[in-house]
């Protein structure tokens, strides 16, 4: 039987009030980082259906370069 360790948010209930009490953009935003930081989220944390694919790199920076 495989077994896989919950995330180190998973069980802490101040984390998920503050994430329900949050708007769409808080929401992303706090997925997001804990995403950055942790390499996953917890389940209470999950999209309920996916959402568009990340892009690879910041737009603002690519003009910077030059490349329109």
């Amino acid at each position: 039987m495989k077994t896989t360790a919950a995330h180190p948010l998973e069980y802490r209930a101040d984390e998920a009030d503050y994430f329900a009490r949050q708007g769409e953009h808080g929401k992303a935003a706090y997925r997001r980082a804990v995403e950055a930081t942790t390499g996953s989220t917890p389940t209470w944390a999950k999209r309920g259906k996916p959402g568009r694919k990340r892009r690879t790199s910041d737009p603002f920076l690519s003009r910077a370069s030059g490349d329109y």
